[in-house]
């Protein structure tokens, strides 16, 4: 009704009426998008169909499926962890500093900038990064460098989607990394968010 969707794929299979929000399947059975809109000059079913690719669906879908497992108490809540980090503009060329001390963060590190206090991240002594009075240089305490185990956190976007696969009450590894480049590896027991 007058909106614009952009990024549909283009079909040539029948969508009668009702059929909007199924599945449009490639030849191998696989889901690849979900019926949307049909062009049609004869008021029938034959036209040209579009389809919402799976790949921009699916986040949604796997959201509604979360959010609603919460609501009827069949999912545990989303780990809390209690800590924030950087989100950083990507590097501008030029080198970084790797000092314990400066007045921007190196990038290509997720460096902690907050700590909530008795939160699991407070407990298992992850420090954060501390803007130092005199001279307004920034004192970094961690970065976090992978968790679980998985692939490591080289984005904002990495260490959400990380967490947000993450339950309540799920002991996971965190590695760190110090100012100093030192690493360790903390174990931590999310909590719930308060």
């Amino acid at each position: 009704a007058g909106n614009t969707i952009q990024g549909c794929i283009q079909t040539d299979c029948a969508i009668n009426p009702g059929n909007s929000g199924g599945p449009t399947f490639d030849l191998g059975g696989k889901v690849v998008g979900v019926n949307t809109a049909i062009v049609t000059t004869s008021g029938s079913n034959a036209g040209i169909g579009f389809a919402l690719p799976s790949d921009k669906v699916e986040p949604l879908v796997t959201q509604f499926i979360k959010q609603d497992r919460i609501q009827q108490g069949q999912r545990p809540k989303t780990g809390f962890l209690g800590l924030k980090i950087v989100k950083q503009p990507p590097p501008q060329g030029g080198s970084s500093s790797n000092s314990a001390t400066t007045t921007s963060p190196p990038h290509n590190k997720q460096w902690v900038s907050a700590v909530q206090k008795g939160s699991p991240a407070d407990e298992a002594g992850i420090q954060p990064l501390e803007i130092m009075e005199q001279g307004g240089k920034v004192k970094f305490g961690d970065c976090i460098v992978a968790i679980g185990g998985g692939k490591d956190i080289e984005s904002y976007d990495d260490f959400m989607a990380e967490l947000n696969n993450r339950v309540a009450g799920e002991v996971i590894a965190i590695t760190l990394e110090d100012a100093e480049g030192e690493r360790r590896v903390t174990y931590v027991t999310l909590g719930s968010k308060p």
